[in-house]
């Protein structure tokens, strides 16, 4: 068994082997620390699964793998939420944007919309209250005049002689003026808007309705499953960033009336990681900077110091 005495006389050999060939050791070093920086750049990497962390053996992550592999369509998904003026502008804005993003074949799994596409279009009506649908009918009902009219010609001229038939039906006494005072100011005020800006887009729903939007009308979502790179800090920077630019060439921006946000498991696993970034070089910096110090306060000696901090970064490599 090794005493203290033992350990003590062989570490004061090698140090003295170390000293009489100073220059060879050194040399050894610098070759051992390049092998060591080559290996690591080549051969280590970095995983942000987070899943990984816990065995997959364990009795629940294989029901919570069972659970994926039924419903795949939850999994890594970015929630993008779409907010606009009008009901119109945040459809639109939505179609818009799920049909670019489902041409980002590299990018994205999934591109789903949980609240539009075909199905909403042709039986949305259907999911309205037995009243409020009759209410609306007898609304589009009424105006269906001025809408055949903009549906035959839906510009500025057919606007025009939309309204120009609507007041040869108050002259007739088919229609009552203060039926018109409603889409009438409408109108007046989005194209008072374009002339004085900023342009105030017009909801043709609302004008119908005579009612103020619901919020949940002004917000539309967007489902995306994007390809995730796990051996980056942020594994789904590349799908978030372009969203974020098939928005902007879009001019979904909100100088257009339309707010396109990201959330989701994806953009927030992204932000915790990012945090943590984003502090790694003020602690990196903080650090070194104790470890200087008080170093220098117990060896006062700038040459020791600088071997010590020498020896720290090859044993970190």
């Amino acid at each position: 068994m090794l005493t203290r005495k033992m350990m003590s006389d062989a570490l004061a050999a090698v140090v003295r082997t170390c000293v009489s060939h100073a220059t060879k050791v050194i040399a050894a070093a610098i070759l051992l620390t390049c092998v060591a920086a080559l290996y690591l750049v080549r051969d280590f990497s970095i995983d942000t699964d987070s899943a990984r962390l816990i065995s997959s053996e364990t009795a629940w992550r294989k029901r919570d793998a069972a659970f994926d592999a039924a419903f795949p369509q939850g999994q890594d998904q970015i929630v993008v939420v779409v907010d606009a003026s009008t009901p119109e502008l945040a459809e639109s804005a939505a179609a818009s944007l799920a049909d670019r993003l489902s041409r980002e074949t590299k990018l994205f799994r999934t591109v789903r919309r949980p609240d539009g596409g075909p199905f909403f279009d042709q039986n949305g009506l259907l999911f309205l209250p037995r009243d409020d649908l009759a209410k609306l009918l007898e609304r589009v009902i009424a105006g269906q005049p001025l809408l055949g009219s903009l549906a035959a010609d839906p510009s500025l001229r057919g606007l025009m002689d939309a309204l120009s038939l609507a007041l040869e039906g108050v002259e007739r006494g088919d229609a009552s003026l203060d039926a018109l005072a409603g889409p009438l100011e409408a109108i007046g005020t989005s194209i008072g808007s374009i002339m004085s800006g900023p342009p105030a887009p017009l909801s043709w729903r609302t004008m119908i309705t005579q009612a103020a939007p619901d919020r949940r009308e002004l917000r539309r979502f967007i489902l995306v499953q994007p390809f995730l790179d796990y051996t980056s800090l942020l594994p789904g920077a590349a799908a978030s960033g372009a969203i974020r630019q098939a928005a902007a060439d879009l001019g979904l921006t909100p100088a257009n009336n339309v707010r396109v946000r990201l959330t989701g498991p994806v953009p927030l696993e992204d932000e915790e990681f990012g945090t943590l970034a984003e502090g790694a070089g003020l602690a990196t910096t903080l650090t070194l900077a104790a470890l200087t110090l008080l170093l220098w306060l117990g060896l006062r000696s700038t040459k020791m110091v600088l071997a010590v901090m020498l020896t720290v970064v090859v044993g970190v490599v």
